[in-house]
């Protein structure tokens, strides 16, 4: 069966107590609570024991859970949110279906940082990134990062009069089931983390910059119901 299981999401402020943790099993997350943060396919949210299930079918738009409207995250910050992944449907096109968290300053709908786990069209499970155009993206190069061949392309000198080459797209290999996934605010700066469940040693991913403002809002979705890239 397609779906995934969210868990559980904390906020820790700058080396404090949690301020904000929210188990999503079904006797902590209510009905009515559900109906208020919930979005998306309403029907493909069910909640059980262990956390909030998610079955999404082909074509239906993208679904999960968000922060309550009042609650706004200022200054340094850890955000983690786990997961179960039952199983991620093989995409039609790159980046069509995954599971992620996602973080914005203003519109929940145009977030500025977005981290997912996503299948390839080839079948490859790996990470991913991805910032809001403006953003300054800062992504490491490191053993276990993937770069496709059109983004190694990409370095050499473009075609006169051809089109523009698309960006790089680097991906980290992932694995398991469960999944942890972490954002960490210091000054204007977000780095991106995953969780090894089984050793609990995180791995960095990367980071970008954000705008000094307040996190007006956190979603866990899937899928990510992402445009299409323009053909070549």
């Amino acid at each position: 069966m397609h779906g995934v299981t969210l868990l559980l999401i904390a906020l820790l402020g700058a080396g404090g107590p949690s301020e904000y943790s929210r188990s999503l099993g079904a006797k902590k997350l209510d009905q009515a609570s559900l109906d208020a943060e919930g979005y998306g396919e309403k029907k493909g949210l069910k909640r059980e024991d262990d956390g909030l299930h998610i079955t999404v079918g082909p074509g239906e738009q993208e679904t999960g859970w968000k922060t309550p409207q009042q609650l706004r995250i200022g200054g340094d910050f850890t955000i983690t949110a786990s997961f179960l992944i039952r199983k991620l449907p093989k995409p039609a096109q790159e980046d069509g279906t995954a599971v992620g968290m996602a973080i914005a300053t203003q519109d929940i709908n145009q977030p500025d940082v977005t981290l997912v786990r996503l299948r390839e069209t080839n079948g490859s499970e790996v990470y991913r990134s991805i910032v809001k155009e403006g953003n300054n993206p800062q992504m490491m190069s490191m053993p276990g990062m993937m770069m496709g061949r059109r983004a190694m392309m990409m370095m050499g000198p473009g075609q006169p009069g051809g089109k523009p080459p698309k960006p790089p797209r680097p991906t980290f290999p992932a694995s398991g089931d469960v999944v942890r996934m972490e954002l960490q605010r210091e000054g204007g700066t977000v780095r991106f983390q995953i969780i090894d469940v089984k050793t609990g040693r995180p791995r960095y991913l990367g980071q970008t910059q954000v705008p000094p403002m307040d996190i007006s809002a956190v979603k866990l979705f899937y899928p990510t119901g992402m445009a299409p890239r323009p053909s070549t």
